[in-house]
């Protein structure tokens, strides 16, 4: 005995949702240092951070390395590197204490400073200020 399955009509067909109108949220992360000012978004490249002329944010300071540190984006998030002999603090805005980040990579969240070679209470002069922003 031969059995056979007959799809009914609810099987045969495939429902169909209309795509759901989403808007597009853009992540841009905003540096400030001085008169110098940097705007990035995901699909920027990286910015160089140092005392380098070809450094798109310049800090001509002491402890600071010709190409001291980098931020790039990486799916959708914000990262420093840092590359320098010196190191490079990181400190967000409540977050209490800066983070030394020594040839390593940290992820930048919210807003705060950025100090190269040297804790930002002992920098004031030098900061690099970031803020994380979205919109649409």
């Amino acid at each position: 005995m031969d059995i056979y399955l007959l799809p009914n009509e609810r099987q045969a067909l495939t429902d169909y949702r209309p795509p759901m109108h989403t808007k597009t949220i853009v992540v841009r992360l905003n540096l400030q240092y001085g008169p110098q000012a940097h705007a990035m978004d995901v699909q920027a490249g990286a910015c160089l951070i140092g005392r380098d002329d070809d450094c798109r944010l310049k800090v001509d300071h002491r402890l600071v390395s010709r190409r001291h540190a980098s931020i790039e984006s990486v799916a959708g998030k914000f990262f420093l590197h840092d590359h320098s002999t010196n190191g490079t603090y990181v400190e967000e805005r409540n977050q209490g204490k800066p983070v030394f980040v020594q040839r390593e990579i940290y992820q930048l969240n919210g807003s705060g400073v950025i100090s190269l070679g040297i804790e930002p209470r002992h920098n004031p002069g030098h900061l690099i200020t970031f803020t994380l922003g979205f919109g649409g």
